[in-house]
């Protein structure tokens, strides 16, 4: 009788301990966790357990291992082909800006030979000296371009009448 009645006790207080892990379980909505075997998984509290166990829990841990490696690889895949989608996305950019570089250059030299009324050959013309490469410090990358003028003729002396 007294059997009966510890099974009955147990019965009825595994059924209140699911209800309760139901109701905690609204809020956390993940499975109950069995703490022993999450600590036989790392490693530890492994001295009770039989070869057979111990050989079923390697190949538990070696699934959960391939489960992992698998969703690191196609996360890894995926930001591959995304920086692949950039790199072309950037290189068509470059080419576009290369063009448009190359368009504005020539627009410039012909906007030159209008303003200089001369026959402009590769941004110099019969009269310009081009310096490039000057080691002054600054940008030696850049080219200035000098060009020869008619001089100019002012009369000094009226300037100084109407600055006195």
């Amino acid at each position: 009788m007294q059997s009966l009645t510890s099974v009955i006790t147990i019965a009825v207080l595994a059924k209140t301990s699911c209800h309760a892990e139901t109701a905690t379980g609204k809020f956390a909505r993940k499975p109950p966790i069995n703490v022993e075997l999450c600590r036989q998984m790392m490693g530890e509290e492994l001295s009770g357990l039989s070869v057979k166990d111990l050989q079923s829990l390697e190949n538990r841990l070696e699934m959960s291992l391939n489960g992992v490696r698998a969703k690191k690889d196609q996360l890894l895949l995926e930001e591959i082909q995304e920086l692949d989608q950039k790199r072309k996305f950037f290189h068509q950019e470059n080419i576009e800006l290369s063009k448009k570089i190359d368009l504005i250059h020539q627009e410039n030299m012909e906007l030159q030979k209008k303003a200089y009324g001369r026959r402009v050959v590769n941004g110099t013309d019969r009269n310009s000296i081009l310096i490039s490469d000057l080691d002054n410090g600054e940008d030696s990358n850049g080219t200035i371009c000098l060009q020869l003028r008619q001089p100019q003729h002012h009369d000094h002396a009226e300037q100084a009448t109407k600055l006195g």
